[in-house]
């Protein structure tokens, strides 16, 4: 995807607190082109920017359908207060709406893996609440992990996710996954009365990633962002 098939949310920081744009200086996963996506805070201001697929029939995702979102990501060289995070089933093209997130906590160093129902202007914090789902594992700063989201609504209403991660980037590229479930992120029901979240489930909607910051020098990565819609 090219620059052009994402757009920001409402509410994004702008480039006075955020820079934001691709370059060859970063790094690359195993099978990346020479370009990656950077996000550098410049101010202290709290905030998130969001990028959404803005494809025919992705902005948004009819209702009822699903999404799996797959991207490689990689945290700067600070230790806390940013998350980079893949998003789907956005309720709205807003910082402020909710969705699942999967993301690294940004209190933690080295920091695990979550699944949250709720809006990425929140961060992830180990105590967040709509922590749905926690990695047994963690995972280090400068380093590149490829991970796939799978919402998947279902016709009864309920919606299931499911998590992995290319098990190991550096033999199989992101251009060839070897996908595995992931330690502690076994699937989540989010039943259509909201007994286990608390919340009716979320499908549809926007998909894409996000950088929320806490502080002036944090630093994150994507790469190789896929976005595919349920169609069935």
């Amino acid at each position: 995807m090219s620059d052009a098939d994402w757009s920001l949310h409402t509410g994004s920081l702008g480039t006075s607190d955020v820079l934001r744009g691709v370059s060859t200086a970063y790094g690359t996963p195993n099978g990346g082109d020479i370009f990656a996506f950077g996000f550098r805070s410049v101010s202290n201001n709290a905030g998130v920017v969001a990028l959404s697929n803005n494809q025919s029939n992705f902005y948004p995702i009819a209702s009822g359908k699903g999404v799996s979102v797959r991207g490689a990501v990689k945290r700067g060289t600070t230790a806390d207060d940013y998350a980079i995070m893949l998003y789907g089933a956005m309720e709205d093209k807003n910082v402020t709406a909710d969705g699942y997130l999967l993301g690294f906590t940004e209190d933690e160093d080295a920091a695990h893996l979550v699944l949250i129902k709720g809006s990425p202007s929140d961060g992830i914090l180990t105590t967040s609440s709509g922590i749905l789902r926690t990695s047994n594992g963690t995972y280090n700063r400068n380093t590149w992990y490829h991970f796939r989201l799978d919402i998947i609504a279902q016709g009864w209403g309920d919606t299931h996710i499911q998590l992995f991660e290319n098990a190991d980037l550096a033999t199989d590229p992101v251009t060839a996954p070897d996908w595995q479930p992931i330690a502690g992120m076994s699937e989540y029901i989010d039943d259509q009365n909201g007994v286990q979240s608390g919340s009716t489930p979320f499908n549809g909607g926007y998909a894409g990633f996000a950088f929320y910051t806490g502080a002036i020098g944090r630093t994150a990565f994507v790469d190789h962002v896929q976005v595919a819609r349920q169609t069935t």
